[in-house]
């Protein structure tokens, strides 16, 4: 390797590693587009969160091969480095973001030949944001979230892109039975448990995000274990999402992959588990879902009293038809329900991975020509339009986007037909998969 050095605001000179070959060209590319960036943060003592105080120490970057061949930036923030490399599959290249010296809050950026990319999160593991190629040669960031992450941890916001659990969705009372011991969750939304309760999986740093080759292709992907109590949930679960971003054809393609198991030195020989991603989604650029149009692949729905909490029953959801679009206008529909895409709940495993994906929601604007396709392994999917809820800080309106959450039945737990889609136990793993396909008329 050729190396050098860049002096950091304390006079230290540290070392500046480039990779050999043809990254070389890039890395000192990269070296002198970070330079004057954090220069002028520092001279005019503003800005990400690099001037000032003790964070000085973070003017000075190294540059390392990873073991797919993926260039790693550390110690600058707000700067997305990005290489092309041979060892990834023909359609994708990665970068990293990292803060020195804690390296607790990272980005990592997914890019593709066609220009769409996706920004990722250690913060909840979660999607920040999401561009993918329209048909007159610019992007459309279609996922809601901010520019920096650091506002995923300070602004509130209802689970932008985030990573979901231990388990996602509402839990009657804030209590679950397992193996006749009763354990007390944290309540979080009225006297039920939401998301994971007050600290969900949303709210933690995930490990990562690391260069992985997963099926062949090169992944991003965070772990995290989640310890015995937290939350009031018992065992200790070892979590892993990981992403990819590939172009196929004219589809951009992102897919999540979900997996739990129990962790070898877990107090508890079993647990509950049931996760989902909560990002929302927006087609076109009006700020709103008014004028886009929304696909369901079926009608039928688990009901839900006044608090959103299941009676058990599954009906036909009033005023939508299966695979028949509705055009979003003036607050109409108003949903936030959950749909049953695989009948019966006998049938469904702990580990979705190996079934087929199944339709969840696909999405189309008649002004971008953009549409969005969601498909899960997942038997049911939570749809929310955002009513009621806006997001200031990110301009973000009531009704600006869609969320949708493939996961198993809502409130799984608490009915003795669906509990065993959720109950995880030591040797058994929890998976499942889900992708979003867009692409333009």
């Amino acid at each position: 390797m050729r190396g050098g050095a860049l002096k950091g605001a304390d006079g230290v000179q540290r070392p500046l590693v480039a990779v050999p070959g043809r990254v070389a060209p890039v890395a000192v590319r990269l070296v002198q587009v970070v330079a004057v960036h954090v220069a002028v943060h520092v001279a005019g003592g503003r800005g990400g969160g690099v001037a000032g105080g003790a964070e000085r120490d973070l003017v000075w970057l190294r540059l390392v091969q990873a073991e797919v061949g993926v260039v790693l930036v550390e110690g600058a923030r707000h700067v997305v480095v990005s290489s092309s490399s041979s060892s990834l599959s023909s359609s994708s290249s990665l970068s990293s973001l990292a803060r020195y010296p804690d390296q607790e809050d990272r980005m990592k950026q997914l890019t593709t030949e066609s220009g769409a990319s996706v920004q990722l999160i250690n913060y909840g593991a979660a999607i920040a944001q999401f561009h993918v190629p329209l048909g007159d040669g610019s992007t459309h960031n279609v996922s809601l979230g901010f520019e920096d992450e650091e506002a995923f941890k300070t602004v509130t916001h209802p689970y932008f892109g985030a990573s979901i659990g231990r388990i996602g969705n509402r839990i009657r009372g804030a209590r679950i039975t397992l193996d006749g011991e009763t354990y007390e969750l944290a309540k979080n939304n009225g006297a039920n448990a939401l998301h994971g309760g007050k600290r969900g999986f949303d709210k933690l740093m995930w490990e990562g995000p690391a260069t992985e080759t997963r099926g062949g292709k090169a992944c991003a992907v965070f772990r995290m274990t989640s310890k015995d109590g937290e939350e009031g949930y018992p065992g200790t679960l070892d979590v892993l999402a990981a992403y990819t971003l590939e172009t196929k054809g004219k589809q951009t393609v992102l897919t999540l992959e979900f997996e739990a198991k129990l962790a070898d030195g877990s107090p508890k020989d079993a647990t509950y588990c049931g996760l989902t991603n909560h990002s929302f989604f927006n087609v076109g650029k009006r700020g709103t879902l008014d004028g886009t149009q929304l696909t369901l692949p079926t009608a039928r729905y688990i009901e839900v009293d006044s608090a959103s909490i299941p009676s058990g029953k599954i009906g036909d959801f009033p005023g939508v038809r299966a695979n028949v679009p509705v055009n979003f206008q003036q607050g109409a529909p108003s949903i936030d329900h959950c749909f049953v895409l695989e009948e019966p709940a006998a049938d469904i495993p702990l580990d979705t991975r190996e079934k087929p994906m199944h339709a969840c929601v696909r999405m189309y604007d008649p002004e971008t020509k953009l549409h969005l396709d969601i498909n899960s392994t997942e038997p049911a999917v939570q749809v929310f339009t955002m009513d009621k809820i806006s997001v200031k800080e990110g301009g973000y309106g009531t009704r600006a986007g869609l969320a949708v959450e493939p996961q198993r039945y809502i409130d799984a737990v608490s009915h003795d037909a669906w509990r065993h889609m959720m109950t995880l136990r030591k040797g058994q793993t929890y998976g499942s998969r889900m992708e979003y396909i867009a692409y333009t008329d």
